[in-house]
């Protein structure tokens, strides 16, 4: 009976771990998803003309503020995205953490 007791209990931590893992996928493809919306917008509120699009992007990159702002989105974005899944994925300190964490 133990051993059906520490298997479900093993179950239900892979579970919870799993779903854990799958957020930080799922953070990462809205990013993802709203910098598509954004450059789709571009695209649809230019007739979908890909040439005017890119001088537009081209203009606003060389207005050194605009870069700077577009910089730190890509920036916080790879920091925080990308180290999300890592760590949820790779970093086994961390996954071995939450592991213990998990209250059942």
């Amino acid at each position: 009976m133990q051993t059906k007791n520490d298997d479900l209990t093993e179950k239900l931590i892979e579970e919870k771990l799993k779903t854990w893992q799958k957020n930080s996928i799922y953070f990462l493809l809205l990013i993802y998803v709203t910098l598509s919306l954004i450059f789709l917008y571009l695209l649809y509120d230019n007739n979908w003309n890909l040439k005017v699009v890119t001088e537009k992007i081209t203009d606003y990159k060389s207005n050194i503020f605009v870069s700077f702002i577009l910089w730190t989105i890509a920036i916080i974005v790879n920091l925080f995205g990308f180290k999300l899944v890592y760590d949820r994925y790779f970093n086994h300190s961390n996954i071995n953490n939450k592991r213990s964490r998990i209250k059942l």
